[in-house]
């Protein structure tokens, strides 16, 4: 599998580590957010924001067009059925441009689901080239769970992480194309389950969010995968 990234250096959100009151930038994981035209067309309800990827952050050596990206989702409909595209028209506002229609419920991924998650600020936490090789490794086929386990436990299940190559649940990465330009769009971030609720993000360990990105039409691709 040819895995092409936005971002060669990959980062996972460590939500541990202090974030250094000198920089200049802010990364927020969930939260509120008022932006116009983020609206679930099947829920009508306002889109869920999983991550705020600020690009003043200088580790992100990616020139993106846009200095804020948020990765925008709805789990309670068919918008999780299909690609999801949504373009970014300026820090306030979105355009959405494909969704899968129909099919809103009220108790999936689980009863009560939040309107939002609580904000958090995490910091990047460098993906060491070791971690790096076995997430490709994961990706490939091998090892096996028990041989994560032993070496690295964080990595037996799909983290948040942006750029770099993330542990795909199914091994291989669709290959998504910018429903304006037509040209390909490669991953951006990836966001899993964890979060500061019980049950999750989507009340299951093994189910990620992928994001693509073309910095041409400031457009995101969204997909989900599970185990």
């Amino acid at each position: 599998m040819t895995f092409r990234t936005i971002i060669e250096q990959g980062y996972f959100l460590n939500f541990n580590q202090e974030i250094d009151s000198e920089y200049k930038f802010r990364h927020e994981f969930c939260g509120q957010h008022s932006f116009s035209g983020a609206y679930c067309p099947n829920c009508k309800k306002t889109l869920l924001r999983f991550l705020d990827i600020d690009f003043n952050d200088e580790r992100l050596t990616f020139l993106s067009n846009q200095k804020h990206i948020n990765l925008l989702y709805c789990w309670t409909c068919n918008v999780a059925q299909d690609h999801f595209y949504y373009q970014i028209l300026n820090p306030q506002t979105i355009k959405i441009l494909f969704f899968g229609e129909g099919g809103a419920v009220t108790d999936f991924p689980y009863e009560d689901y939040p309107l939002f998650f609580q904000s958090r600020f995490p910091n990047l936490e460098i993906i060491s080239k070791e971690e790096q090789t076995l997430l490709s490794k994961m990706n490939q086929g091998w090892p096996g769970i028990s041989e994560i386990r032993k070496i690295n436990n964080k990595l037996i299940r799909p983290q948040h992480q942006i750029g770099g190559e993330p542990q795909l649940p199914q091994g291989e990465l669709d290959e998504l194309i910018c429903p304006i330009c037509k040209e390909f769009m490669p991953f951006l971030a990836m966001i899993g389950n964890d979060c500061d609720h019980p049950q999750g993000l989507c009340g299951n360990d093994y189910v990620a969010v992928i994001y693509y990105y073309c910095n041409k039409c400031s457009v995101v691709g969204v997909m989900q995968q599970c185990d």
